[in-house]
């Protein structure tokens, strides 16, 4: 690999520019079909852990690692933040922990003994650091194969034999040397077959078809496995994989299409050699098009664009800076209960619904299904579940105190939902018993809507509760916060009672059985239960007015461990094994709840004592 990245260095042309068109080019990556834009910031925040480097965003540098290989060697891109893989490869200690290909290449294959052992031991066993030297092992081989992703179009400094007939250019590809390859080989053949294998008989003009025979060898052997860059449609059947421009050549699998296809890239790296902006623009949108006419589906236009769009305004983070100010427009209401700071905390609430709705419509145009596949997905629509009930119960009760607990929830759903992004990859592809849309619009789309109202309920009796202790309790402000509660619970109750049987059918029909008490079953089973006992309890008067709130507040614990706890057990069909932040952020939530709200019950128990007594 180090031979090859040397030798890239030699007969690579240093090239520079940039483009807006290339960032909507179709690519197959990780079996989903995706624009480059997000496949270019899914790999630099792999390595870097940003979407932006060295003032470059994402696609500016894709576009040097895919046409300048030479530079994108030595840009630095890999973030070592551990100390211990800094001093196993004997790296100086920089400000920002990042450092290029060129410094951590040697130093990687002289570990590589101790790398095999790692690949060859159980990955459970390991520790912080070898972790994160294997990760650090995988991203140089991944950010190898980008950098040699278009070798077969990339201008190179090599001139080909007279003696080929190959037509005068100022510089040729390897996608040029392909088309003459078996002609040159054969020549090969004839001169070893006349002469033998020694070099010496061998005239100068045969020297240099042998040495050209030889790099082209090793151009094609280093790039024969990379089938990383899947930009080619298939070409006879709506079944076959996208492939590489090196796999497809020396697949013979090409069709005059695809060819063309290949020479509208070679034109793009003539033009970013060039540093003609316009030209590179111009070819980009020529290859954008002519991607699309080898895709059957006539949507993958609206759908590559929507993504790119949706990667360049990050509705969610849009949405977690309007909660946040709504929040802060609540509390400055509470202090002073002037207009404008209701009406701005009501303004940035329907902002923040927008938007997060929005992302949501996004990523289900995307993704074609519905927004709930993976933990990520379900922390997003809850959010836009909590938020949007907040706002209608504001609308009926008016008191800013629905305002104030919508957009706290919201802030926090959002805040932890990046940590349920595993994957830089957001937009993941299911397994198959999930990717249902069926399903998951039923019973996955009202459980998770359970949780939302659950939650909602939860943070109603947090308010509830702190404006008793603050002394601020009206009679018409504790009804109207109870009938709140009460209304959200019965929803939910509803919801995750319907949802639990869905899921029932559903697991019927994919794993042959109703129920199997799986842990994620389980978890659903036990929020009816605990609403079913608040409900009961409240009903028949043996649960006093703060014993009710005191269990809503803490259905927050229950919805939480249900929706993330059960997924930490490593047990069951639903695990997604065990994850150190959400596992410690969730111990951390269950014991401050639980400190919480035993101590404002505690508070009020006393309240209520002294009231009595006076």
């Amino acid at each position: 690999m180090i031979r090859f990245l040397l030798f890239m260095l030699m007969i690579l042309v240093p090239m520079s520019a940039k483009a807006e068109e290339f960032g909507t080019i179709p690519v197959l990556h990780d079996g989903r079909i995706k624009p480059m834009d997000s496949f270019a910031r899914i790999h630099l925040k792999l390595f870097s852990g940003s979407e932006r480097i060295d003032r470059m965003n994402a696609q500016e540098w894709l576009l040097e690692t895919l046409f300048n290989p030479p530079q994108a060697f030595n840009r630095p891109v890999f973030k070592i933040n551990d100390p211990d893989v800094r001093q196993i490869l004997g790296l100086e200690k920089r400000a920002q922990h990042m450092y290029a290909l060129s410094d951590i290449s040697a130093p990687l294959e002289a570990q590589q003994e101790v790398i095999q052992g790692l690949l060859d031991a159980d990955q459970n066993t390991f520790s912080r650091s070898q972790r994160a030297l294997i990760d650090l092992h995988i991203h140089r081989i991944l950010y190898s194969n980008i950098l040699r992703s278009l070798s077969l179009v990339v201008p190179l400094s090599i001139q080909p034999p007279n003696s080929l007939g190959l037509e005068e250019k100022e510089t040729y590809t390897a996608l040029d040397f392909e088309r003459i390859a078996q002609k040159a080989e054969n020549k090969v053949k004839d001169i070893v077959r006349q002469k033998g294998d020694d070099i010496e008989k061998f005239s100068d003009e045969e020297i240099e078809l042998a040495q050209f025979m030889m790099q082209m060898s090793v151009l094609r052997e280093a790039s024969s496995a990379n089938v990383l860059l899947r930009i080619i449609p298939p070409q006879w059947n709506e079944s076959e994989e996208w492939m590489s421009p090196w796999v497809l050549i020396q697949s013979g699998q090409g069709s005059p299409q695809s060819s063309a296809y290949l020479d509208l890239w070679k034109n793009a790296a003539i033009a970013y050699k060039a540093q003609d902006e316009t030209e590179l623009n111009t070819v980009f949108a020529e290859i954008y098009d002519s991607a699309l006419t080898m895709m059957p589906d006539d949507s993958w236009d609206t759908r590559l664009k929507a993504e790119v769009f949706y990667n360049h305004i990050h509705p969610f983070h849009v949405a977690l800076g309007l909660f946040a100010i709504a929040v802060v427009a609540c509390a400055a209401y509470a202090m002073k209960p002037i207009y404008l700071f209701y009406y701005g905390a009501l303004a940035t609430s329907i902002g923040g619904l927008f938007f997060t709705t929005f992302g949501i419509v996004i990523r289900m145009l995307v993704l074609d299904r519905p927004p709930v596949g993976t933990l990520f997905e379900s922390v997003l629509f809850v959010t836009t579940i909590v938020a949007l009930f907040a706002l209608l119960s504001e609308w009926r009760y008016k008191n800013a105190l629905s305002l104030f607990g919508g957009a706290l929830t919201s802030v926090i759903l959002i805040s932890i939902s990046s940590a349920m992004a595993i994957n830089p990859d957001d937009k993941e592809v299911l397994v198959a018993v999930l990717d249902t849309n069926f399903w998951l619009a039923t019973h996955v789309l009202i459980v998770t809507a359970g949780y939302g109202t659950c939650l909602l309920a939860a943070i109603g009796a947090h308010i509830h509760m702190g404006v008793e202790i603050a002394g601020k309790n009206t009679r018409s402000l504790d009804k109207n916060i109870t009938q709140a509660i009460y209304l959200c619970a019965i929803i939910s109750l509803l919801l995750m009672s319907v949802g639990t049987i869905l899921g029932g059918v559903w697991a019927d029909q994919s794993w042959g059985r109703f129920w199997g008490w799986d842990p994620k079953e389980n978890g659903a089973l036990l929020i009816v239960l605990w609403l079913v006992w608040i409900l009961h309890g409240k009903i028949s008067g043996h649960l006093k007015q703060w014993d009710v709130s005191a269990l809503y507040a803490y259905l927050g614990v229950i919805v939480a461990l249900s929706w993330f706890g059960v997924n930490l057990l490593n047990v069951g069909l639903h695990s997604y094994g065990f994850i150190d932040g959400i596992a410690y952020g969730l111990v951390s939530f269950i014991v401050i709840e639980t400190l919480l709200i035993g101590g404002a019950y505690i508070v009020i128990q006393k309240q209520d004592k002294a009231c009595a007594q006076t």
